[in-house]
């Protein structure tokens, strides 16, 4: 898409995915150039409206924005072209579909058939103009190129072209050897004037609350710091957490990632990585070290993304039948009151006077209760991410999980959800992403972190480092 900047006019017909996906595509899409609204495209967001979920919003809000541009025009406007107001115009397709744009096995009954068949018959009519078909449908892209029907991908919200690009959160700041006091006066002070380390380091841009490891050049010293631009700009120190017992972070970026997350100072955190790598366990750890003294209630929510039978046909309450999506979450949640895991992070673990297997049924059996008891009284609540909308939400730590299977919407709603004394985290693998028009570029999770990247209420760790197990480690590395 160059939005107008070839010598040919530009005419464009989005799909249904591509409007869901950002509804003001009609608007970009339109500056300097023709947009068409096939029909079928109308009629699959009368058929998505009722969706009680981020793609019902948005299908509602993409058909006010088209009432709102037909509102008061003449009927033949619809078909010649409604001016934008951003320039531009936009055109109402007739749904009409000549024979000589169909082609041997085409299905009328298709809406994907017919959108491909109305690109043709634009095709033909504007000789004149680079027509495309603008669709996240990689299999409609295959299937419309050989009918003489040039298709793309909506690229306006990617903001990189792979994963590899993605803003890692994490820098690494080489010194001199012969300045390595700073690094005892980081360690003495907990912070330390920014400018004293830049000084004397290669050149380096840091954005906010951007996770540092700042190291002498052959010595191997080296100290962990957030960088706060200030101003002044300066560094924190990130200390390991010194604890006899419990979970804590067994590598740098888990320490990282606890230490944003413990920053009064920042209210959103997007912690990425592949599986294994810990960031729903530091998040909940994290959660539930400040419930009490800094919030009052920690809230997961998850996106109840369905393989299989639809979560409105499984039986019981909504507890129960969302108990599928909540049981990762409880998995962490009792490992973080058990106070070990299965990859000895704690310790302790054999000052324990109960051992054997008798033992260990016991001591999960109460951290079960422990649990329980906190769902009761509502100081932790897991729920689905599609029963936020309405809320207004104060002094919490609420963690969206799995956030790489939420779309723009659903973050924008949890994000504009929060109130005072919240803290949003958002973890996620945008190598599991299961949305059928999202990919591991284009997912809610990735716009956020790009869109945020160096606000001073924001801060992000890429996490690469699987601690599961080393079987979760060589499987995410080989498969």
């Amino acid at each position: 898409m160059d939005n107008g900047g070839s010598q040919r006019p530009r005419v464009y017909l989005p799909d249904t995915n591509v409007l869901i996906n950002d509804p003001d595509s009609l608007t970009k899409l339109a500056r300097g150039n023709m947009v068409v609204v096939p029909y079928p495209v109308v009629r699959e967001l009368d058929q998505l409206k009722d969706s009680l979920n981020g793609v019902g919003m948005a299908a509602r809000r993409v058909a006010r924005m088209l009432d709102t541009f037909q509102e008061g025009k003449p009927f033949a406007a619809l078909s010649k072209g409604i001016a934008m107001p951003e320039g531009g115009c936009l055109v109402f397709d007739d749904n009409l579909v000549p024979a000589d744009d169909s082609w041997d096995g085409f299905d009328p009954r298709n809406n994907d058939d017919r959108i491909i068949s109305i690109a043709r018959k634009w095709t033909r009519h504007r000789p004149d103009a680079r027509v495309s078909l603008i669709t996240r449908d990689v299999a409609m892209r295959v299937k419309a190129r050989p009918l003489g029907v040039e298709a793309e991908d909506y690229r306006d919200d990617k903001k990189i072209s792979s994963v590899d690009e993605l803003y890692p959160g994490a820098a690494t700041i080489m010194i001199p050897d012969d300045y390595h006091g700073l690094l005892t006066d980081l360690h003495r002070e907990s912070r330390l004037e920014a400018s004293r380390v830049l000084s004397v380091a290669a050149s380096v841009t840091l954005l906010a609350n951007q996770c540092c490891t700042i190291t002498t050049e052959s010595s191997g010293k080296v100290a962990l710091a957030i960088y706060k631009a200030g101003p002044p700009a300066f560094f924190r120190l990130v200390r390991k957490p010194e604890t006899e017992r419990g979970i804590a972070p067994m590598n740098a970026e888990q320490q990282f990632a606890l230490a944003l997350l413990s920053d009064p100072d920042i209210l959103l955190v997007t912690l990425v990585g592949r599986a294994g790598s810990g960031k729903t366990l530091m998040a909940l750890l994290a959660g539930y070290l400040q419930l009490r003294e800094s919030y009052g209630h920690l809230l997961v929510y998850r996106p109840n993304i369905e393989i299989g039978q639809s979560l409105g046909y499984l039986p019981g309450s909504l507890e129960e039948k969302f108990a599928p999506w909540t049981r990762p979450v409880f998995d962490n949640l009792e490992l973080v009151l058990r106070g070990q895991s299965r990859t000895g992070m704690a310790m302790g673990f054999e000052e324990r006077t109960k051992g054997g297997r008798e033992g260990k049924k016991e001591e999960g059996g109460r951290h079960h209760l422990d649990l329980q008891e906190l769902l009761a009284r509502e100081i932790v609540e897991i729920a689905p991410i599609s029963h936020l909308r309405g809320r207004s939400i104060h002094d919490a730590f609420i963690i969206a999980d799995e956030a790489q299977n939420m779309n723009h919407h659903e973050v924008k709603t949890l994000l504009t959800r929060s109130g005072q004394g919240t803290k949003i985290v958002f973890t996620g693998d945008p190598d599991q992403v299961d949305l059928p028009d999202s990919s591991s570029i284009t997912n809610g999770l990735i716009h956020l972190v790009e869109r945020f990247k160096g606000q001073e209420e924001f801060g992000h760790i890429t996490m690469t480092t699987t601690v599961r197990s080393r079987l979760a480690a060589l499987a995410a590395n080989l498969l």
